[in-house]
């Protein structure tokens, strides 16, 4: 699978989507997402879609402003780690328990 197999032009995203081009600046700015530029077009990783989907939700439904989105992404990776060291312990209880 080539690289560009793994990406989406942003152009045609916001245009599909009906999502502003500035919209996906601001996320990169304020580094919520990565954007790679190949050949003077401008993409984004398939895998950011979701997180950009949530954004957008976010944003223009729920009128939260770019710093409300970087606090929220930061307690939503915040809870992710703790959900995943907290799955992490429970195995090792789990083991020492059986032991």
């Amino acid at each position: 699978m080539a690289m560009q197999d793994e990406l989406i032009i942003i152009e045609e995203y916001c245009n599909q989507y009906n999502v502003d081009v500035t919209f996906i600046d601001s996320l990169e700015e304020y580094g919520l997402i990565a954007i790679t530029i190949i050949e003077a077009k401008r993409y984004v990783p398939i895998k950011e879609v979701q997180a950009i989907e949530r954004y957008v939700h976010m944003h223009y439904e729920l009128e939260i402003n770019m710093p409300g989105l970087e606090a929220i992404s930061h307690l939503l990776d915040k809870v992710e780690n703790l959900q995943h060291e907290l799955a992490t312990l429970k195995e090792r209880l789990r083991l020492y328990s059986n032991g």
